[in-house]
């Protein structure tokens, strides 16, 4: 655990203090009422000068059809794009003629393989995707064409550690921005480390509001009205770990020819039901062996811990928030989630007839996971539960896939939910080390406007496009990663939050078991008194 740096905070809010007095007294004798208050909670705007308040959408898009707008938003202070048709926000005026480089302190490759930021500043792996280096340099150079601002990676093994460091010092060589893993987001809000991303709304800096900014994130990582943390469309880590179903195209056509599982999605028909009912016809013994193996042919590859993300895809959450703003625990609170997590866990545990675990490999494969890889690639599988990360190694094989959502849980489900394995998505934070807060906050705003998917920079876009790479192009796949997909991605604070909670159903189907009522009553004082800590933390702050 890091102290506090009691210098830096008192730094950062004398600087705020000084600048807030200082807008009063140009603000003063004017008729517009202007909060003087920078480290307000509230995040609504007032009429004033455009230079420095957030407006609505409504009130600062520009039609596409208008010839003043360029095809990248850069007119008269617009960035973004708001969809429609039209193009983003005003910011305020560009005052940091001094700056000419803006550093986001993120994850390097020494020790993650996997989630390792790509994001920020291309070319700096060979292995990067061309179209991912492509997408990220050309949202740069237009940032430096506008500001004049080089944006750079500072890639470290740990971002924590180097953060918890550079904590303890005031020093301009410090990072302006950085995203961490977000359990370490959790652990630099608990600890006062981190600025309330709320406070730049006021002077326009930074509007959590616009489509740029992930609003399923916005609302669960918000806590007593305070966003220390969220995710936007700079960063591509939150889809990367995130879960759909790949299904095996060819597979399916020779038993199902007019079956079509993207219409089923579109129609509101794609069901746990469904899905059961298609592995059971799939499951039979292929090797000439008696028994079920992995030589044989399944209905579903999964891993254990895709029964909580069956339940997360359901609309059912671990811990939601209560009407103040606070966490609260869901789980076995109602009999609608304990019915859902009974249900799911019963049907996963049961064997031999629709699913086989990648668990359940163990002792027969030295490598579970590249397994179940190669059980789907050879296609011996009609679905296969994965989370984006590992959709690539798939292309090893030559099979025809398309991807889906998560089922929904029977056709009274309003929308599809995808459930992320948030422990490994980023959170963008500003912590209070920042050379220059606002400064920060702006340019972050600016770098996640031109990096959503439908302007001409298309990082978002482009990764899309990445995972469809190096097979025939399935627009219908397309179409499910933007309608359903990547639209409604889920954080559940009970994953991200070490509130003990997001064991409970991986345990029961470690343990073979259904009787989420008795472990989660064991536990669940534990888990309450974390959660309260929380509250308590958050809350005591101005």
């Amino acid at each position: 655990m890091i102290k506090c740096n009691v210098a830096i905070f008192e730094r950062k809010t004398e600087m705020k203090k000084a600048l807030a007095t200082l807008l009063c007294l140009l603000l003063l004798g004017t008729t517009a009422l202007v909060s003087c208050n920078n480290d307000s909670d509230n995040t609504s705007s007032t009429a004033g000068d455009n230079s420095t308040v957030v407006s609505t959408a409504s009130d600062t898009a520009s039609d596409s059809t208008d010839t003043s707008v360029d095809e990248n938003g850069w007119v008269d202070g617009i960035v973004g794009y708001l969809g429609d048709g039209k193009w983003g926000r005003k910011m305020p005026e560009f005052k940091w003629t001094d700056k000419d480089t803006f550093t986001v302190l993120v994850y390097s490759n020494e020790k993650q393989t996997t989630y390792y930021s790509e994001e920020i500043e291309p070319n700096l792996y060979e292995t990067t995707y061309d179209a991912i280096n492509d997408a990220v340099d050309r949202r740069n150079k237009l940032i430096e064409e506008k500001y004049g601002i080089t944006i750079k990676a500072r890639a470290v093994a740990d971002v924590y550690s180097t953060l918890s460091t550079e904590l303890q010092v005031s020093s301009d060589d410090n990072c302006d921005a950085a995203m961490p893993f977000l359990p370490a987001c959790t652990t630099l809000a608990q600890d006062g480390y981190l600025y309330d991303l709320n406070e730049f709304a006021a002077d326009g800096y930074l509007d959590l509001s616009m489509p740029w900014w992930d609003q399923n994130a916005n609302e669960s990582f918000s806590i007593a009205d305070k966003t220390y943390f969220s995710i936007s469309d700079m960063s591509i880590m939150q889809k990367i770990v995130s879960c759909c179903l790949m299904f095996n195209k060819d597979l399916l056509k020779s038993k199902y020819p007019s079956l079509n599982l993207y219409d089923e999605v579109n129609n509101k028909t794609w069901t746990i039901d469904k899905m059961l009912q298609l592995s059971k016809d799939f499951t039979y013994d292929s090797d000439g062996v008696d028994g079920l193996s992995g030589n044989d042919t399944w209905g579903l590859i999964a891993a254990y811990n895709d029964s909580l993300m069956l339940y997360l895809s359901s609309g059912s959450r671990l811990v939601t928030k209560n009407s103040n703003d606070e966490p609260a625990l869901s789980l076995g609170v109602d009999e609608r989630s304990i019915n859902i997590a009974q249900n799911v866990l019963a049907m996963l545990e049961e064997k031999g007839t629709w699913v086989l675990h990648a668990e359940d490999l163990r002792g027969s494969s030295d490598n579970i996971w590249n397994e179940v890889v190669k059980i789907f690639g050879e296609g011996r599988a009609l679905f296969r539960s994965t989370a984006f990360s590992a959709v690539k190694k798939v292309r090893a094989y030559d099979v025809n896939f398309g991807l889906i959502p998560y089922p929904l849980l029977d056709e009274t489900q309003d929308e599809y939910y995808t459930p992320c394995s948030a422990r490994y998505a980023y959170g963008i934070v500003i912590p209070y080390s920042a050379p220059d807060p606002d400064y920060t906050a702006f340019m972050l705003d600016v770098i996640s406007a031109e990096s959503k998917g439908e302007n001409a920079s298309g990082l978002t876009r482009a990764y899309s496009e990445v995972i469809l790479k190096g097979k025939e192009l399935d627009e219908e796949s397309s179409e499910m990663l933007d309608k359903y997909i990547f639209s409604n991605i889920v954080y559940d604070l009970g994953i991200i939050y070490n509130f003990g909670v997001d064991t409970v159903i991986s345990e029961l189907m470690s343990a073979g078991s259904t009787d989420l009522v008795s472990n989660l009553d064991s536990k669940k004082d534990a888990i309450e008194t974390k959660i309260q800590q929380v509250i308590e933390t958050y809350s005591e702050r101005s």
